[in-house]
């Protein structure tokens, strides 16, 4: 039974495609005689004085497009793999510079410092020191990087949770921390 089913539908799709290949006779391609704008008629009657001239609707010739030139050299636009290859070759030299600033002993102190905090809040502003004085040690070791870490940093610091406080760097430890007593 399984094999009389297969055998159809075999039977079923070679006579499909046996339709589909059936050849039509070509015809001949008819050559079309070329148009030619019929000339305009004028009115007929007292004959209308245009000071301009005769103006059709529709210009006899195209104009030539207007584009706005380029008020310097062409900017090249990347491909998907050039931008990829850049951006790799960004991400390469941040952690180069990250790992130069980070040989420095007074990060692992103040890292040390932070993680042994016993408030969220000391830990937070002692995370948002530590972390602004290594975004400003790699932005001193490589200025060319310094929108992309001035974006890091934000970022970082936002997920921290210092958001819209003074910055670590001008607030002391202890000052300007909220009243925890009623909580």
């Amino acid at each position: 039974m399984k094999l009389f089913a297969i055998f159809s539908a075999a039977l079923n799709v070679t006579v499909c495609l046996a339709s589909a290949q059936v050849a039509t006779p070509a015809t001949p391609a008819k050559e079309e005689p070329t148009q030619v704008a019929p000339e305009p008629v004028k009115p007929s009657g007292p004959e209308v004085l245009d000071p301009v001239g005769e103006l059709s609707l529709i210009p006899e010739t195209l104009l030539p497009s207007t584009k706005p030139k380029s008020s310097g050299a062409a900017v090249k636009k990347k491909s998907s793999t050039e931008q990829v290859g850049d951006d790799l070759q960004m991400r390469i030299r941040l952690r180069q510079v990250k790992s130069k600033a980070l040989q420095d002993p007074k990060f692992g102190a103040e890292w040390a410092q932070a993680q042994a905090a016993t408030t969220n809040a000391a830990k937070r502003d002692l995370l948002t020191r530590y972390y602004n004085s290594l975004y400003d040690r790699m932005v001193a070791l490589d200025p060319k990087l310094k929108p992309r870490l001035e974006e890091m940093r934000q970022s970082l610091t936002w997920r921290i949770g210092a958001r819209g406080k003074k910055s670590a760097q001008q607030a002391v430890l202890g000052e300007d921390l909220p009243d925890t007593r009623n909580y």
